[in-house]
């Protein structure tokens, strides 16, 4: 290293060629920069906001060149929690780290880089993530299938005190053998859906809160309608199994719920 040289400073090259007999032809000029030194200045105004209780989103503003030439490549930001430390590199000036611990402390600190290396850390702070959702699903779940409507009712999720408060709730419902799935969220316990009749579905629910979605239910089967039938119900214990029943319309069917 010569620090009688500026960073970036620009020299003109050319190579040549020589032995015992004299110089030979010279190859052609080149512009060349002198290499550039790391970062000097730290990201100002760094800040974050805990979005749930494994997500935490950091912003900042951006470090300005010291001249035209140089240019910052990349930012690098740092959180700790206690003993474990972990970096993540990005190249704009806001970065989401996710898989956080809900409920926990974590130290956050940004730098930026270039093509030298990095530069000085941004003033450390400090950001807890928010409380973790309801660890169990909602329960007591009815379902009423009546030609292509399916009403459902559930019992609300009450969260502990070291868990998120339960803002609503999220419906998962697709059909049987297809992937795509379609999600409706509700602030109360009870939902219609309109869908197509002739088909199988799978439904899922689950509590929304400031923490991130709740458990899920587990998948909960509403048959096709029979051509028997126009309306169907069922009730869902958690744990308990099912139990299904027709609507005035013949004795109990626990095996079959179309009693086909």
């Amino acid at each position: 290293r010569n620090d009688s040289i500026a960073p970036l400073s620009l020299f003109e090259v050319t190579v040549g060629v020589y032995n015992n007999m004299g110089e030979g032809p010279f190859s052609r000029v080149l512009r060349v920069f002198s290499a550039e030194e790391e970062p000097s200045e730290a990201p100002s105004r760094a800040w974050a906001r805990a979005v749930s209780a494994s997500e935490i989103e950091v912003f900042w503003e951006p470090v300005p060149p010291r001249s035209n030439s140089e240019k910052i490549v990349a930012y690098e930001v740092g959180k700790q929690r206690k003993s474990e430390a972990d970096r993540v590199r990005v190249i704009n000036c806001t970065a989401l780290l996710s898989g956080l611990k809900g409920s926990t402390l974590y130290l956050i600190s940004v730098r930026a880089q270039n093509s030298a290396g990095l530069g000085p850390c941004s003033t450390p702070f400090n950001i807890t993530t928010k409380k973790p959702p309801p660890s169990h699903p909602p329960g007591s779940i009815e379902w009423k299938l009546t030609n292509s409507k399916i009403f459902l009712n559930w019992e609300h999720v009450k969260a502990m005190e070291n868990e998120s408060e339960v803002t609503g709730y999220k419906v998962v419902y697709r059909q049987n053998w297809h992937e795509r799935t379609t999600v409706l969220e509700t602030n109360k316990t009870s939902l219609e859906l309109q869908i197509p009749s002739g088909e199988d579905y799978l439904i899922e629910i689950k509590a929304l809160t400031e923490g991130g979605d709740g458990t899920s239910s587990g998948p909960i089967r509403i048959p096709k309608m029979s051509s028997k039938f126009h309306t169907l119900h069922s009730m869902q214990m958690i744990g308990a199994g099912i139990r299904q029943r027709s609507s005035g319309m013949g004795a109990p069917c626990v095996t079959n719920p179309l009693c086909d």
